[in-house]
């Protein structure tokens, strides 16, 4: 990044510095606004010097010299003839002694904490302005794993990984180069290792892995290709997703794709020049790997000639240290411009580096500690019930009734694939709206080629980047709605149909925030329940209020005279409106119309139907479309990628996944995807298939040859049809 911006972050995966711990550059608070005042740390105990101690009484008391066995507190003596009273002298109180804090350090403590929260207060400004670059390490990924995966997620586990890979796969040519394999373990093994000698361990791999060309993506893809899959704890992801969300960049020296699999949201390579240009101006969106992606070994960072990271005219750098101290030196005026966070239980591993230190308690505070760089209000809006307060919104959630569809969109998420999203993989577009003005886009295909799979990745990728409200900035809104739904998994389900009026109401309350009542939806609540009874809103007056809430979420506020806050983006998805029967078809057109004729600002509109005249005519009329088809030929490799990971990686298909069934494996995978059947039929066959006691191809034949309507989605069969309200 050749603008120096503010990053934070915890330490990579087999990457450049195995002794960093935490984050590489900047770095991302987050605990609570003020840190904690560090508990637990011994404080030094006082010298048996004398120190004021308090007094019983107004006279200064005097502190007993400490005495090798100190006598018991002094009690009235007898004598027989009266004689002034001495002052009674305070017991010495050892407990008292020892505890008295060392006032030189509660003052180092209390500007640790000083610098702590003016960091942290720093942070949250670069944040709020765009600026934040997060740089994640190892330890977020080591966080992440089972404790059974560590070691070889960590640098000399990962390069032993690597012999041993080499072992198991290449015998001969590992046999052939002993000698090397040997020598490398010692060096790894050295309980006082250098850089230098890691790097001479890593170089003898490489050595190996040349040997073979096909060895070294290999065991890239042995190492993490599934690993989010195993992930236990993904707390630290959970906090760095909000972050981003927030406009945080993520920038990892780590080759995993935790991150992208959680944040949903693509790698960015050092070795694409246009994605990376488009990634620092924020036009592009997505994990810079300055180190490279396991799916990509060319541009792999490994070994120490490879090392060549970017900064003004190019720097060699031998670790990543290198860039740190090139940037302490270029801004030293101006003292450290980055952060990096460590568990206080870790210490500061690099205390040469140009870098302002922050800590937090533990590793498991990590993620805390990054939430605290959210405001109160950003960390989480709940939901309508959380917001007991709130009267009037639950009363207006209840009178709405909406539909709530989570279970079915949950459900066509699992069937897709979790690697790329359905939609990017048909579009081959890393941004699926327009991000300069408003998109419209509508999506074609006949039944079974995952239309409502395409809405469904849809929504979840736009839900993920949905930012919430900020200052100068008014939060995003989603609203979904599925006009026929049925069971996912049961392949003769009965499809249910949701009309219109259930439709506005549940797009209408997806657009108001738990905590919000618009202007216009008050109105019509007013108005439906001013007599007893009250009364259900009619079609017209629902399309009005959404069409007027949309409008309100495009314009521009003026909270404060002179205080201009900008529009959110408004995201609306529509799936599956010519599944009903064509009477009721006609308020969604009506609605489309509507919208485009009145050219809302800042909105995004997704329909998914089948190309019929009835309603390619009219859409088409009222102006220009995206339009995308879901057909084998845009959703073919999907499948085909599909059934390969499901006959290699499903269980019920362990007998194929042997080496000796493999021709019969391929065959399969050729006789599914080049069928020109759908992705429900492909679906589908393989369950049948599951069931088979023995896989050969008579049988498999038998299976694929049954023609009993398996092309279409169930929703989209036209009998037995169930409407709601």
């Amino acid at each position: 990044m050749a603008t120096p911006r503010q990053t934070v972050g915890p330490r990579p995966v087999g990457s450049s510095t195995p002794q960093q711990q935490p984050i590489g550059t900047p770095s991302t608070p987050a605990t609570p606004a003020t840190p904690r005042t560090p508990p637990g740390q011994p404080a030094p105990q006082p010298a048996p010097a004398p120190a004021p101690a308090p007094a019983p009484t107004p006279a200064p008391a005097q502190v007993p010299s400490p005495a090798p066995a100190p006598a018991p507190a002094p009690a009235p003596a007898p004598v027989p003839a009266p004689a002034p009273t001495p002052t009674p002298q305070p017991a010495p109180q050892p407990s008292q002694t020892k505890n008295v804090p060392d006032p030189d350090q509660l003052e180092r403590e209390k500007e640790a904490n000083r610098r702590q929260a003016e960091a942290i207060h720093k942070l949250q400004q670069e944040l709020k302005a765009g600026r934040l670059v997060i740089c994640v390490g190892s330890g977020v990924t080591l966080h992440a794993v089972p404790s059974t995966e560590r070691r070889r997620m960590g640098w000399g586990g990962l390069i032993e990984n690597g012999f041993q890979y080499v072992e198991d796969q290449a015998k001969q040519i590992a046999d052939r180069h002993r000698r090397d394999i040997e020598r490398a373990r010692e060096l790894l093994s050295l309980p006082d290792r250098t850089m230098q000698d890691q790097f001479e361990a890593i170089n003898r791999l490489e050595g190996l892995f040349t040997k073979r060309p096909d060895l070294f993506a290999g065991w890239l893809k042995h190492q993490f290709h599934s690993l989010y899959d195993i992930t236990v704890d993904r707390s630290i992801l959970d906090s760095l997703r909000q972050l981003h969300r927030h406009g945080a960049m993520l920038l990892t020296t780590n080759y995993d794709d935790l991150l992208e699999k959680h944040c949903g949201i693509p790698p960015v390579g050092r070795s694409d020049e246009y994605d990376l240009v488009s990634f620092q101006r924020k036009s592009f969106d997505g994990v810079f790997h300055p180190h490279g992606h396991w799916r990509d070994p060319e541009n792999i960072v490994l070994s120490a000639r490879h090392y060549q990271v970017g900064a003004g005219g190019g720097l060699d750098d031998p670790n990543w240290g290198q860039l740190l101290r090139w940037v302490g030196e270029k801004y030293q005026n101006r003292g450290p411009v980055h952060y990096v966070l460590f568990p206080k239980t870790v210490g500061n591993e690099i205390p040469h580096m140009p870098l302002n230190y922050l800590t937090c308690e533990t590793r498991d505070d990590i993620s805390l500690w990054l939430k605290g760089l959210l405001e109160p209000s950003e960390l989480r809006e709940g939901i309508i019930h959380d917001n007991l307060e709130n009267v009037e919104r639950m009363n207006i959630h209840r009178w709405l009734s909406p539909l709530d569809q989570t279970q079915f969109l949950n459900d066509n998420s699992d069937v897709q694939d979790k690697i790329t999203p359905f939609h990017q993989s048909v579009t081959n577009l890393p941004n699926f709206w327009e991000t300069d003005r408003s998109s419209f886009v509508w999506l074609t295909g006949n039944g079974g080629f995952g239309k409502t799979i395409f809405c469904t990745s849809v929504i979840d990728s736009t839900r993920q980047n949905c930012r919430l409200e900020s200052p100068g900035r008014s939060r995003d809104s989603l609203a979904y709605f599925f006009c026929a739904t049925h069971d996912v998994f049961e392949k003769e389900s009965t499809p249910v149909y949701h009309d219109f009026s259930a439709f506005c109401r549940t797009v209408i309350d997806q657009l108001c925030p738990p905590q919000t009542v618009y202007p216009a939806l008050r109105e019509l609540y007013t108005t439906c329940t001013e007599f007893h009874p009250a009364r259900h809103p009619t079609n017209v007056e629902l399309r009005d209020v959404l069409l007027r809430i949309i409008g309100d979420l495009g314009r521009e506020k003026f909270p404060v005279p002179n205080e201009r806050v900008e529009p959110g983006e408004t995201y609306l998805v529509i799936d599956g409106f010519d599944k009903l029967p064509r009477n009721r078809q006609s308020p969604y057109l009506e609605l489309i119309r509507e919208i485009r004729a009145r050219d809302f600002q800042h909105f995004h509109l997704l329909i998914s139907s089948r190309d019929t005249p009835r309603i390619r005519n009219p859409i088409r009329r009222w102006g220009e479309w995206n339009e995308i088809t879901c057909n084998h030929n845009t959703v073919g490799g999907i499948i085909r990628g599909y059934v390969t990971r499901s006959i290699y990686n499903d269980p019920q298909f362990y007998d194929l996944s042997r080496s000796a069934r493999e021709p019969l494996a391929l065959w399969l995978i050729d006789e599914l995807t080049n069928s020109g059947n759908s992705f429900w039929w492909v679906y589908w066959k393989l369950q049948e298939l599951k069931d088979l006691d023995f896989l050969d191809r008579p049988s498999i034949r038998r299976i694929l040859n049954d023609d009993d309507d398996d092309s279409e989605e169930p929703e989209e069969r036209p009998s037995r049809r169930r409407r709601t309200r």
